[in-house]
C-alpha cells in the first residue's frame, strides 16, 4: 500500500471582514460615528468584528457580502 499525497488549498472566504475596503480601526470607527462614544466605545466588546465599509460607506458585520469584494492583500 502506497500513500499520496494530498493536495489542501486554502479557500478564501469572501465576506466583508476580508475585504480591501472593510475597516475594524476603532478610532476610524469612533470618527465616523461621533455619537457612538456616548453609547461606549469603539473598543467595546459589543461591536465585536463589526467595521466600516470604505467603499459603501456603511456599517456592517464582517459576515457581510456583496458583489464589490476585494480581497485584502
Amino acid at each position: 500500500m502506497t500513500l499520496s499525497a494530498v493536495r489542501v488549498e486554502a479557500v478564501v472566504e469572501e465576506s466583508c471582514g476580508s475585504c480591501r475596503y472593510f475597516c475594524q480601526a476603532p478610532h476610524e470607527i469612533e470618527s465616523q460615528l461621533p455619537g457612538m462614544r456616548s453609547l461606549g466605545s469603539g473598543h467595546a466588546s459589543v461591536r465585536a468584528a463589526d467595521g466600516i465599509c470604505r467603499k459603501h460607506d456603511r456599517y456592517l458585520g464582517a459576515a457581510s457580502h456583496c458583489a464589490d469584494y476585494e480581497h485584502r492583500i
